[in-house]
């Protein structure tokens, strides 16, 4: 009778030391689906060193990864950002509340797709992501990190974040890396992808230039030659 008893719980501790498992490798593995109906908000946890991710119809995919517990509340725009895969490290010390809203464009602030931008240095950028995210947080974190798939529709893209104080969009450093845009930051705000814009201007002008030199050195050469001639 009592090798009947530790066979039956010997077989329901490895069932449910299975079943936490396999749950366990589910919720680390598997996005959470979200559908239309949901765009608009979504709350949830993010548990503490698990990597979650949300999957919407439109194939825009966000992740994120902590150090600490995220009470998140969640709105998505996905049906007009479309395919994008977005992720976010959070280094912390204690759990953080964080409302995250991303959008196709942000009129408020001038973030509108095909515009374009001058910075203070005068170097022009153009919006063409369709992807911009906003992150308000209660609590303090160390560092984060955003990570924004890189296509050839974005190469040579820079983060920016915009500065509410000098109403301006300000890029910071951006590397690629494994295949994502990346750029490290100290603090939450709206976030986006800029792009260089190239002036051709200064070639332009450069060019006419050396165009009008070499044409003015063809003509002294040929007033010299006509001289000797004479």
């Amino acid at each position: 009778m009592k090798n009947s008893q530790k066979i039956i719980l010997g077989a329901t501790l490895l069932s449910m030391l299975f079943s936490l498992t396999f749950l366990s490798n589910t919720y680390a593995a598997d996005p959470v689906a979200l559908n239309t109906s949901q765009e608009v908000q979504y709350i949830t946890r993010i548990q503490a060193n698990y990597r979650t991710t949300f999957q919407y119809q439109a194939q825009t995919r966000l992740t994120i990864n902590s150090t600490v517990n995220v009470d998140l509340i969640l709105s998505c725009e996905a049906s007009k950002i479309g395919a994008k895969t977005f992720e976010i490290e959070i280094e912390g010390d204690g759990d953080l509340e964080m409302n995250m809203t991303c959008t196709e464009e942000q009129a408020d602030l001038g973030l509108l797709l095909g515009n374009r931008y001058t910075a203070r240095n005068r170097n022009r950028f153009l919006y063409q992501e369709a992807f911009c995210i906003s992150l308000e947080c209660n609590g303090t974190f160390k560092q984060a990190k955003l990570m924004i798939q890189a296509t050839s529709h974005n190469g040579g893209g820079s983060w920016a974040y915009y500065d509410d104080a000098k109403e301006e969009w300000v890029t910071v450093p951006t590397i690629i890396e494994d295949g994502y845009l990346v750029a490290t930051i100290d603090h939450f705000s709206t976030w986006t992808i800029l792009i260089p814009e190239t002036d051709i201007l200064p070639y332009i002008i450069a060019g006419v230039a050396l165009f009008i030199g070499i044409i003015a050195a063809f003509s002294i050469v040929g007033i010299v030659i006509y001289m000797k001639k004479r």
